[in-house]
């Protein structure tokens, strides 16, 4: 996907990305020759704040989805879509619930749930 993904990906789904990474370019615009971008990604989040738990981001993003499910489903033929989930917590310790019926919603799209923990260091 290219700078031209972006825009098919935005006009498809009739929404803004929250922020979006172009293939081959720097990870940090401050660091041009630092790492490179190995793929271009469109980033939604879900608008609800840090704090909230992560099991209302995830049906937030999902009733975005639900209601425009036919859309991502074409684009799920030329891209990967998945939901991101990123948790850390002070101590180490921590945890999330993820009920059956969320699970469920998730399934039947079908998504995948990627979860990236990060330890405290």
């Amino acid at each position: 996907m290219q700078l031209t993904g972006f825009y098919i990906i935005t006009k498809t789904l009739g929404i803004e990305p929250t922020c979006a990474y172009a293939i081959k370019t720097p990870v940090n615009p401050r660091n041009p020759s630092g790492k490179i971008r190995q793929e271009s990604s469109w980033i939604l989040e879900s608008g609800l704040d840090e704090s909230e738990p992560l099991k209302l981001h995830i049906s937030e993003l999902l009733l975005l989805i639900e209601s425009k499910v036919e859309r991502f489903k074409e684009l799920m033929s030329v891209c990967d879509i998945e939901i991101f989930c990123g948790f850390s917590s002070e101590n180490g310790q921590g945890g999330f619930v993820l009920d059956a019926a969320l699970l469920k919603r998730i399934g039947l799209i079908p998504l995948d749930l990627v979860l990236d923990l990060y330890p405290s260091s």
